[in-house]
């Protein structure tokens, strides 16, 4: 395929772009997360602590992740009673 108005074609492509851009932007839904206090019940691990709390759009070891840095600590071994902080993120209107 040859290009016969290269002017045409960028200033297109530029508009193009910027359309995928602006779609992309609107589309994905603005989060507010707040940090809370969460004591740890008997039974429960990390894993089924952080499927509580993590969004459907979200991977469960990012929120693992989180959890840990929020804390500054590795969390593989958690007891009963103890209380860890946990970002909870809620959709905004």
């Amino acid at each position: 395929m040859k290009i016969t108005n290269k002017k045409r074609f960028i200033r297109s492509l530029i508009v193009l772009i910027f359309l995928v851009i602006s779609l992309l932007h609107t589309s994905t839904a603005k989060t507010e997360s707040q940090v809370i206090d969460y004591q740890i019940r008997s039974g429960q691990t990390l894993w089924s602590i952080a499927r509580e709390y993590t969004p459907s759009n979200k991977d469960i070891r990012q929120t693992i992740y989180e959890i840990e840095q929020i804390n500054d600590q590795d969390l593989s071994v958690i007891y009963p009673g103890q209380t860890i902080k946990i970002k909870v993120e809620s959709e905004s209107k």
